[in-house]
């Protein structure tokens, strides 16, 4: 059986601008987001990672609120499937919603 490629989690990911492959883990199983709390209604994952640092290629199942808590803001390298990577910059206190789970 040979590598599935896609966008799920367990599939593969050729990142486009290197061509490089990585499988996909779900976003809780990627070692930089540590869970904090998680019941019926709400997951919230802690994300820390060092300058230069980079995460695993990972998917968000659900929709998402993001709560950008660092002290002069945080800028990097976001890399979507099917798109090319853009630098993001979030300042101290923002957040942003993201409809990762609904169709």
């Amino acid at each position: 059986p040979g590598r599935k490629y896609g966008s799920e989690v367990g599939d593969w990911w050729v990142l486009e601008h290197t061509g490089q492959e990585e499988q996909i883990v779900e976003v809780g199983d990627e070692p930089r987001h540590h869970l904090v709390l998680q019941n019926e209604f709400v997951r919230v994952l802690r994300v820390q990672f060092a300058p230069d640092d980079t995460t695993l290629a990972h998917r968000h199942a659900e929709d998402s609120l993001y709560f950008f808590l660092v002290e002069k803001g945080l800028s990097v390298i976001n890399h979507v499937q099917g798109s090319q990577p853009k630098c993001d910059c979030m300042d101290f206190g923002e957040v942003r919603f993201a409809p990762h789970g609904t169709d």
